[in-house]
């Protein structure tokens, strides 16, 4: 490639790297441990009395204290010093005497989902990709403007759109929404 088609190339190209390397943190990065154990109560995608939800909160506790043990000025610097943005390899890698079944995995899963719905961790893109907790999306429709939302599904209606694109495009929005912690509207 000449200098010249290599400058023009350059001249065109977008560079999202500032982008990438900003500081980011959701709005309960300074909370307390004890702070962020009342949030899945308090969301509307909380079901009482569901026997699974103390499962879901011992490992929210569990994620904590793991992720406590981490350096980081707040919850979202830990959780990358963790190694947790990266995908989702780690999840077995959390201090726990019990083995690391399925059922063990699902309730880490669904805590994780907690700390996103709820801000105290804004999640990479690459987290989000390897994250296939189809509720989490349909969670954050729920948690996160429900009525932009559903003007979004009524305009995808009203267009024609079929359902497997709308659900396509309403993840990649759910996904968008929950990594910058913008608004759907933004």
């Amino acid at each position: 490639m000449t200098l010249a088609i290599r400058a023009r190339k350059k001249h065109w190209m977008v560079d999202f790297t500032p982008l990438l390397e900003r500081p980011r943190a959701g709005r309960g990065d300074g909370f307390t441990i004890e702070e962020v154990m009342r949030i899945p109560a308090q969301s509307p995608v909380w079901r009482a009395g569901l026997k699974e939800n103390s499962a879901t909160l011992n490992e929210l506790r569990r994620l904590l204290e793991w992720l406590a043990a981490h350096p980081g000025a707040g919850w979202q610097e830990r959780w990358v010093n963790a190694g947790a943005d990266r995908g989702l390899d780690w999840l077995d890698t959390v201090t726990d005497t019990r083995p690391f079944t399925p059922a063990v995995r699902d309730a880490r899963v669904r805590a994780i989902g907690h700390l996103f719905l709820g801000q105290v961790i804004l999640p990479s893109y690459d987290v989000l990709l390897a994250f296939r907790a189809c509720k989490l999306f349909e969670h954050t429709r729920r948690v996160h403007e429900p009525d932009q939302f559903a003007a979004l599904t009524a305009a995808a209606d009203a267009r024609g759109i079929t359902d497997k694109h709308r659900s396509a495009a309403m993840k990649a929005i759910s996904k968008i929404v929950l990594h910058p912690a913008a608004a759907p509207a933004s």
